[in-house]
């Protein structure tokens, strides 16, 4: 990803005709520090729920042609421990180059309870849950291919689903952190 991002900058700076105008060029990559949200961001103590003692999960429910296709991600999820919600697992796992999706286990039931979607050209640590909060914060890095998922997203576990509660664009909290051209 690091030499991709690198090629596409040489190729914008070759465009622009500005390409070896410089011995010492500078790259920048956008990283995003959630402790330094906007005032107001919701934060994880604000959905803060008791974490469930669960010594023997229960055995993941494949009940939909999703669930099926991803049967060994979920039952890697499955076997906890919580890390979302109380009683839930997220696993995160990548969908092609550059590309992230997640779910949900349900560690008491077994049920798949949560499907996230294809998060763009977001790292896997790019989705962060706590144990003890229903706050799920997606982190998706701009895509050629989906420009509409450059946001930090904060979710909410309603008990049922996620509930979008605070959206910003990436590009008002993305810090420019530069790259060497090595």
């Amino acid at each position: 990803m690091r030499s991709a991002a690198l090629a596409l900058a040489a190729f914008a700076a070759l465009a622009a005709g500005t390409a070896g105008h410089s011995a010492e060029a500078t790259y920048y990559q956008c990283s995003v520090d959630l402790n330094d949200m906007p005032k107001g961001a919701p934060r994880f103590a604000d959905y803060a729920v008791p974490v469930a003692k669960i010594d023997r999960p229960a055995p993941v429910k494949l009940r939909t042609a999703f669930d099926r296709a991803f049967r060994t991600r979920l039952r890697q999820a499955g076997k906890g421990p919580p890390n979302f919600a109380g009683h839930y697992t997220i696993n995160v796992w990548g969908c092609g180059t550059g590309c992230a999706t997640y779910a949900g286990v349900d560690l008491l039931t077994g049920a798949v309870a949560i499907v996230g979607g294809s998060v763009g050209d977001t790292p896997m640590e790019r989705v962060q849950s706590r144990p003890d909060s229903r706050l799920l914060i997606v982190t998706a890095k701009p895509s050629e291919d989906s420009p509409e998922v450059e946001a930090v997203r904060y979710f909410v576990w309603t008990g049922k689903a996620l509930k979008l509660v605070k959206t910003y664009p990436y590009n008002s909290v993305c810090r420019p952190d530069p790259i060497e051209a090595n």
